[in-house]
């Protein structure tokens, strides 16, 4: 419903059509609460509430065209606690790449294991676009995850872990991962055990 506010002195005053108070059930005299719509929140809202919250509370500020490459989570290391797990949301870097391929320093989600990385040099990885159009061969990120768009099964790559450097950004929730997993062995008629597997 829609009303007429008219300013009389210092007050404001309602201006219902009588018609519609009927239908509302309201009387001459009765009080009535009014709240007002609720704008909707902006992403500056959002920081602004981040920032009143506390630094500890704002996510780390992604950069899609300049992220650094610090060799951690996927590189080579003895300890497979620090060995990228199934889920992960990394940044990696791509080039070089021919043709139509994903390039550059991007997020990718891991779809293989820790176990798998353990006894590999390499990973497998499927690079996220921002572009969310539908397409069977994506799997879209749920919202409040630090990266936000989807996953490209159809541009699937293995990559070096120490040559192409890589940092976890975030990770993907277990229904994501076997989404993935499921488009990537769809096609291939392979069963989502071998992306679990190091051999």
């Amino acid at each position: 419903m829609k009303a007429e506010l008219t300013r009389t002195g210092d007050e404001f005053v309602i201006r219902i059509p009588a018609g519609e108070g009927d239908r509302h059930g309201l009387a001459d005299g009765q009080t009535v609460e009014i709240l007002p719509r609720r704008r909707k929140e902006t992403r500056q809202d959002m920081r602004a509430g981040m920032d009143r919250l506390g630094p500890a509370y704002r996510p780390p500020v992604v950069d899609w065209g300049r992220i650094s490459m610090p060799r951690s989570s996927m590189t080579t290391c003895d300890d497979v606690r620090d060995i990228a797990e199934a889920g992960d949301l990394v940044c990696v870097d791509l080039r070089p790449t021919p043709g139509r391929e994903r390039s550059g320093s991007r997020p990718a989600l891991v779809p293989t294991s820790r176990e798998f990385h353990a006894r590999n040099a390499t990973a497998i990885v499927c690079p996220v676009t921002r572009n969310i159009d539908p397409w069977p061969t994506k799997a879209i990120l749920p919202p409040g995850l630090v990266i936000s768009g989807a996953t490209l099964t159809d541009q699937i790559r293995s990559v070096d872990r120490a040559a192409r450097g890589s940092r976890r950004i975030d990770g993907a929730p277990v229904e994501i991962l076997d989404a993935v997993r499921q488009k990537i062995c769809e096609p291939a008629r392979v069963q989502p055990a071998f992306l679990t597997q190091g051999y």
